[in-house]
């Protein structure tokens, strides 16, 4: 519906606060932003221990917060990790600080393929899958193959942060979240279906599943 333009800069100016603070409070740094389209980077300007959870973290508290803003846009969100020229680059008229690499290109490819997946507001690739899933709920949707990747890998959903109380000691932690992850059988079909395992998989399959529902 059509809205006047101060409210839209209005709430315009509160989509960028809520993705600055997303991405202040993990580490992130925004490198460029056109209309509705974000671009981030994490370990590349500022150093950044565990990267891709900051990262992954960041594009699911920004999704929620934007929520809020009053655009009521649908978000989505591609994160990967990989190694990366970064650095300024240009000529004597123009230089910009930029990320050159296929983990770029990723990202970007992931976000797009959003739209494919029903409910899937943040696709991650399988690089990530073992620094996030005690972090993270993650549901394994497909097989694809990726620009710069030799082979198809698992493409994930990261569907929400795991929320333990406060009190709860890191090993107990681990074992609760692999416990309550609902997805954990599915993403271990989908590990032995990259890994070229397809007995395994199938077998996993029969034990695991009664129907395709279950997906």
């Amino acid at each position: 519906r059509a809205q006047d333009v101060d409210t839209v800069l209005r709430k315009y100016a509160d989509t960028i606060t809520a993705v600055m603070k997303g991405l202040t409070d993990n580490k992130g740094v925004l490198d460029t932003f056109q209309g509705d389209h974000f671009t981030a980077t994490f370990n590349a300007v500022t150093k950044a221990a565990a990267h891709s959870r900051r990262a992954t973290v960041a594009a699911l508290r920004i999704s929620a917060a934007v929520a809020s803003c009053g655009f009521e846009l649908e978000t989505s969100a591609g994160v990967a990790t990989g190694r990366a020229l970064v650095g300024n680059a240009g000529n004597n008229e123009m230089k910009k600080f930029c990320v050159v690499g296929g983990v770029f290109t990723q990202a970007t490819v992931l976000e797009r393929l959003c739209r494919l997946y029903a409910g899937a507001k943040c696709l991650v690739s399988h690089k990530l899958q073992s620094d996030l899933e005690t972090f993270v709920h993650l549901r394994a949707l497909d097989l694809v193959q990726l620009p710069f990747a030799d082979k198809p890998s698992v493409v994930l959903d990261a569907a929400c942060e795991v929320t333990p109380g406060d009190d709860d000691e890191w090993l107990y932690l681990v074992d609760k979240a692999e416990k309550s992850d609902a997805h954990a059988q599915t993403n271990a079909v989908f590990k032995l279906l990259a890994g070229g395992k397809h007995a395994d998989c199938h077998t996993a399959w029969l034990s695991g599943f009664g129907d395709a529902a279950a997906w």
